[in-house]
């Protein structure tokens, strides 16, 4: 799930955990470094910094919000149209 935050963000992502996957995954989704369960363990690495935004850093859900009510207002819209008649 993070690889896909990751990419929607074109940001790197990183993950630390106490008992769980540690790792810094790139903007374009790729694991670069990692420690699996259970494992004790460092890594360094050098990540940029971007103040630019994406899409989706910019309007968030807003986008999946839109797109619902269009297809909400289309369905209410037909049904309407329609006068209540399955034909």
């Amino acid at each position: 799930l993070l690889r896909y935050r990751a990419i929607e963000s074109e940001r790197f992502v990183i993950r630390s955990a106490k008992t769980g996957i540690s790792a810094i995954i790139d903007s374009k989704g790729r694991v670069l470094k990692r420690i699996g369960l259970f494992k004790r363990g460092y890594f360094i690495h050098e990540v940029p910094l971007k103040n630019n935004f994406t899409p989706y850093t910019r309007y968030g859900d807003i986008i999946v919000y839109l797109a619902f009510l269009i297809v909400l207002s289309i369905l209410v819209y037909n049904k309407l149209g329609s006068g209540g008649r399955n034909d």
